[in-house]
């Protein structure tokens, strides 16, 4: 359970690993076009994971995604 007591795995089932690694990515390397190319990925295709994400958690944006990533104790490097 995360720490509101929810369960975590609506949030895992909606959210796909690479998903999740393009958006590591893009907060250890700093900006969504740096993580493309250390990922061998476009950018419009690093675009299209984090928007995807976004829109599977409900947020705006890959900050807010982070943020709602963590409260959930799902954004662990893994």
């Amino acid at each position: 359970m995360g720490r509101d007591g929810r369960h975590r795995g609506t949030y895992v089932a909606r959210i796909t690993p690479r998903q999740m690694e393009v958006l590591r990515a893009r907060f250890r390397l700093g900006s969504r076009k740096e993580a493309a190319a250390a990922l061998g990925i476009s950018d419009m295709t690093a675009r299209g994971h984090i928007s995807r994400l976004c829109e599977r958690l409900g947020v705006s944006n890959a900050e807010e995604a982070c943020y709602r990533l963590w409260l959930r104790d799902l954004w662990g490097e893994g």
